[in-house]
């Protein structure tokens, strides 16, 4: 399932069903820390929060009142940890933390940037990627000389100060645009930076 999240990465706030409440004491965590839980999880027919996954941390918000803790994935659900029950059938006003998202979107995107300059332009793909509270880290699948970090900074400062657009595509296994993207990670959104070279990752 897509959900409403990776439709509209902008959307700050959005009203859907509850159709699932049950008591859980999974833990939450926080950017790679364990924090214990006693509270419930929460699925609703759609979500603007982006549930933890891919190497990006969970979004918090709010469901009415009601502070979201963590999101997480599983299956087809996005599993919202409030602590809190909430009756099955009610209508729910979803709430961004927007710092928090923004800060998310503006990293993640770079780490797509980044990863498409360093395979494209210097043959280094990247193995994994992760985003903390204060760092992000990037692994690459070999050492990196200064004289290729400076040109890859110079490259990905040039493309920023181009504001070249960010798009979303979702695609099927069997989409021919599939050909030309590297898969990271099994993501089927993929983000394409227009421009001329039309770097995809």
């Amino acid at each position: 399932m897509v959900f409403k999240c990776q439709e509209d990465s902008f959307l700050k706030e959005f009203t859907s069903k509850v159709v699932k409440c049950e008591k859980t004491k999974d833990p939450i965590i926080e950017y790679g820390k364990t924090i214990k839980f006693d509270g419930y999880q929460v699925t609703l027919e759609n979500t603007i929060l982006f549930p933890a996954g891919g190497g990006q941390p969970h979004d918090i918000g709010w469901l009415n009142d009601k502070e979201v803790l963590q999101v997480l994935r599983k299956g087809d659900e996005a599993l919202h940890f409030v602590n809190e029950p909430l009756d099955v059938g009610t209508e729910v006003t979803q709430k961004i933390n927007w710092d928090r998202r923004f800060d998310h979107m503006q990293q993640h995107s770079g780490q797509h940037l980044l990863s498409a300059i360093l395979e494209k332009e210097h043959n280094l793909p990247t193995t994994s990627w992760w985003l903390g509270a204060d760092e992000c880290h990037v692994e690459l699948a070999s050492n990196v000389s200064d004289s290729t970090i400076q040109a890859t900074e110079d490259r990905c400062n040039e493309l920023i100060r181009a504001a070249i657009p960010v798009t979303v595509k979702f695609c099927k296994a069997n989409d021919p645009d599939l050909a030309e993207v590297n898969i990271f990670y099994f993501i089927v959104l993929e983000m394409y930076i227009q421009s001329k070279e039309n770097y995809q990752f």
